[in-house]
């Protein structure tokens, strides 16, 4: 029995030290495991403090287009005197925020038939525009007009602009050219295309003479200095 007790005792102890074999074993893995944890976490916090905050981009504001130049019925009146008169340039003065035919007669003291007319002619130059409405009763129209300067402006200048290049075209030929003119003024042409033609009229086939000197080249470069000014400047031909 006595030897029974103390292998029984012995087996105890020595499981009792395999155990806390076993704790002290275990118990490293832990604390590295914590550490290998805390060590692969820290570089994340580092990360997040070494990032630089993101800057805000900045929006510039919408650019604002320049503004165009208001144009009044003082800036076109030379445009209107062009092309209608004085008569059209009255009608135009009388519009306001806008006039009926009738109205329009009224102010002007002209007859209804002229008003109209001149009425469809600054219409086409776009110096004018109209809006009409419906009697329901009689199935009449009512026209009533009002001037229209941007309009009217545009095509001033674009005006202008063909008037220039034509200026320039006729200084260009004329400057130290020789031109040639059928008798009865049917064709004027260089003096290249007059040899070509054995000095006859490709229209009329009568003699060509020489046409030297006719075009006044300084009046024509007088007009396209003032064309100039008013494409520069298009407001200041409003007299």
């Amino acid at each position: 029995m006595a030897k029974r007790t103390h292998s029984f005792k012995s087996g105890r102890a020595k499981a009792k030290r395999l155990k806390t074999a076993a704790k002290k074993i275990k118990t490293p893995s832990k604390k590295l495991h914590k550490k290998t944890s805390k060590a692969a976490a820290k570089p994340a916090r580092a990360s997040k403090k070494a990032a630089a905050p993101k800057a805000k981009l900045r929006v510039p504001a919408a650019a604002v287009a320049p503004r165009k130049p208001h144009v009044k019925i003082e800036h076109i009146c030379g445009f209107v005197r062009q092309v209608a008169g004085p008569q059209g340039m009255k009608i135009v003065e009388c519009l306001g925020d806008g006039a009926t035919d009738e109205k329009i007669e009224e102010k002007t003291e002209m007859k209804i038939a002229e008003v109209r007319s001149i009425l469809n002619h600054l219409h086409s130059f776009g110096v004018v525009e109209y809006s009409r409405e419906k009697n329901m009763n009689n199935g009449w129209f009512t026209y009533t007009w009002k001037a229209n300067p941007e309009r009217a402006m545009q095509n001033y200048l674009a005006m202008k602009r063909r008037e220039y290049d034509g200026l320039r075209k006729t200084a260009t030929s004329e400057d130290g050219a020789q031109h040639y003119k059928c008798r009865k003024g049917c064709s004027k042409v260089p003096f290249d295309e007059a040899m070509d033609l054995k000095f006859r009229c490709p229209k009329c086939n009568s003699n060509m003479v020489h046409a030297a000197g006719s075009v006044d080249l300084t009046k024509v470069e007088g007009e396209i200095r003032d064309i100039e000014r008013v494409l520069a400047r298009p407001e200041i031909d409003g007299e």
